[in-house]
Order: structure tokens, then sequence, then C-alpha cells
């Protein structure tokens, strides 16, 4: 009985490493070729073969694009229902926009320890998503859905409005009163 069980884990194991090794060079030409699509005017079909995007997100992402506009810059995949600030430079890799480098925070180098933040107040209505990102205790993830939030309902009129922004609490903007004003009121 126990020679049986040796002969059938030796059998597996080979079975296993063929599998393998068959496999592994169409994993490597997936995983080397990645495919920029054009978020403008890819399909439902090709914007679902992105990783990350199924066919839900995908026609979810052509519907904004119908209704709202063309995206110009990558921050802007946030006004669809189910990409957030996370997901949103994710998906971004695999996808091209006419504005690159253009848009809030793109091209821009987070905050670094040891390096300068503002020294004057910021219009939250005219800051991109680099420039909040250096404030003490808002990080890329809050910078975009502020961002994300004032393109969506339109420009702040306080600084309490940012209650509106999920993960945003009093004692953060009480933190940033200093560093934000709206509207020329610092």
């Amino acid at each position: 009985m126990t020679t049986i069980r040796c002969v059938l884990r030796a059998a597996s194991a080979v079975l296993l490493a063929a599998m393998l090794l068959t496999a592994a060079p169409a994993r490597a030409a997936r995983r080397g070729a990645r495919k920029v699509l054009d978020v403008n005017t890819a399909t439902v079909a090709e914007l679902s073969a992105v990783p990350g995007m199924g066919p839900k997100l995908a026609a979810a992402i052509a519907d904004s694009r119908d209704r709202d506009g063309p995206f110009e810059f990558p921050a802007q995949l946030t006004r669809v229902k189910g990409v957030g600030p996370i997901k949103a430079p994710r998906l971004a890799k695999y996808l091209s926009f006419p504005a690159a480098g253009e848009g809030p925070g793109e091209g821009l180098d987070p905050w670094q320890p040891g390096t300068a933040r503002p020294t004057k107040p910021i219009d939250l209505n005219l800051a991109h998503a680099g420039e909040l990102a250096a404030l003490p205790g808002l990080g890329w993830a809050l910078a975009y859905r502020m961002v994300a939030e004032r393109e969506r309902d339109g420009p702040f009129r306080t600084l309490e409005d940012l209650y509106y922004v999920p993960g945003i609490t009093r004692e953060l903007i009480e933190s940033w009163r200093a560093y934000l004003y709206v509207e020329g009121r610092p």
C-alpha cells in the first residue's frame, strides 16, 4: 500500500512539473507584453481584458465616457462607480489618456519626509492632488478623493465641505486650516 502511494505521489509530481513547464512560457509572454488601450476609444470587450477590470466595470467606464465625456487624465477614472483612488492608478497602467501628465497630481512625486511642506496657503478649489498630498496627515488616497469630490460636485464653498469626502475628520480639517483656503479666504 505504501509503495502505491509513493508511486502516485511521484507520478503526480511529474505531471505537475510538466504542466508548470508548459504554462510558464505562455505566462511570461502575457506578462511581458502589456497592451495599452486608449480609454476613450476602446470597446467594452477590449476594456474587459484589462487586468483588474471585469465586464461590468468595463461597461461602467464606457457608460461614464459616453454620458460625462471623455477621460482626460487618470484621476477622472474615480468618477466611475467601483473605481476608487487605489484602483484608478492600477487600471491607468493599461490605459492611455489624451492629457496624460497634465491631470491633478500626474507626474508629481509624493511628499517625502525631509522635503518642505507648503509655506503659504493653497486654494482648495485650484490645488491638484500632488499639492494636497504634501499636507500633514493627507496622503495620495485622500488627495485623489478630494479632487474627485470637487470634480463630481463642483467647487468647495468652505473647508467644512470636506466632511463629505470619506476618511476626512474634524481633526484633519483643523490641522489643514493653516495650509488651505477656499475662494480667496485664507
